[in-house]
């Protein structure tokens, strides 16, 4: 793991498709370390490959964030578990 901006608090979101990536532009704003579980080897690998995700974030004036994260595959019990009890914020995607 490489070291990670200074953050204020951390969102641990269930899931690493698209649609939750997109929902995290406003906590990337707000200093939150975002950390992704997903069940799919295949998307941890492709995250972890790429080591961040390019956001595009639309308001008045239209920008995209590179940002890095951490990925962790849901059958590492142990490091979900870890992230759980440190996160501010938990967001599941069904």
């Amino acid at each position: 793991i490489t070291p990670r901006m200074n953050y204020k608090r951390k969102m641990l979101l269930f899931g690493a498709g698209k649609i939750v990536r997109s929902f995290t532009g406003k906590y990337l704003m707000a200093r939150y370390e975002i950390v992704f579980v997903d069940i799919s080897q295949q998307v941890v690998d492709a995250i972890h490959v790429r080591k961040s995700y390019k956001l595009k974030i639309k308001s008045e004036h239209e920008y995209a964030i590179d940002e890095q994260m951490l990925e962790i595959i849901a059958s590492d019990s142990k490091a979900v578990i870890n992230e759980m009890t440190s996160a501010d914020i938990m967001v599941f995607s069904m």
